[in-house]
């Protein structure tokens, strides 16, 4: 894993990243391509958080999904496709980047979870 202020991180093409607090990494999400602005300011990029992709139409479907699943022990369909803006323009932001062998070393784990889930 490395560490990256926002000029590095926005010139990646993609990336598993978190944001680098002091003590942990905060809201592993997959980057998607840089917008980058012409006058150079403003510079922005896509992402997909892994903990928050449920697939909904709007923010009250999305509760009631939740709701659902906890009263009604049922599956949340994940949309690993919902790339968004990240809008935020932390620009002293520090993004924990996973490298590839972090990467090859979770594909690898995520597996072993696939064959012992079961569903």
């Amino acid at each position: 894993m490395k560490i990256m202020n926002r000029g590095e991180f926005i010139k990646l093409p993609c990336a598993l990243y978190g944001i680098y607090r002091d003590s942990y990494i905060d809201n592993i999400s997959i980057k998607g391509r840089s917008i980058i602005f012409k006058n150079g300011e403003g510079n922005d990029f896509l992402s997909c958080p892994l903990s928050d992709s449920v697939k909904c139409q709007n923010e009250g479907d999305l509760s009631d999904k939740y709701k659902d699943a906890k009263e009604k022990d049922i599956s949340l369909e994940i949309n690993w496709e919902l790339f968004s803006r990240d809008g935020l323009f932390e620009y002293n932001d520090l993004y924990a980047v996973f490298e590839k062998g972090d990467i090859e070393k979770l594909i690898k784990t995520l597996k072993e979870v696939v064959e012992n889930n079961g569903k």
